[in-house]
């Protein structure tokens, strides 16, 4: 094989791994981002439902349940 080929197959693999790293990188940060996130939410939940009553009526009289906010965001937490 011409030196030519070699050199650049070689080059092309090793801007491959170099571009397979950086995603790696990129994704482990992203994973303990989001692990940060959720620790922060759940402190805030956990603080937030001690000042917050179970239930109340609105300004417009329709009966609001914290609770259910509560279970929608450790579902969401869940599913991510």
């Amino acid at each position: 094989m011409p030196p030519d080929f070699e050199s650049e197959h070689i080059g092309g693999s090793i801007d491959e791994c170099q571009g397979y790293l950086e995603a790696t990188t990129n994704l482990i940060t992203l994973q303990k981002e989001n692990e940060d996130l959720r620790a922060q939410l759940s402190s805030v939940l956990t603080a937030s439902h001690g000042h917050t009553s179970t239930s109340s009526r609105g300004s417009n009289g329709v009966h609001s349940d914290d609770d259910y906010y509560d279970e929608l965001a450790n579902q969401n937490l869940d599913e991510n």
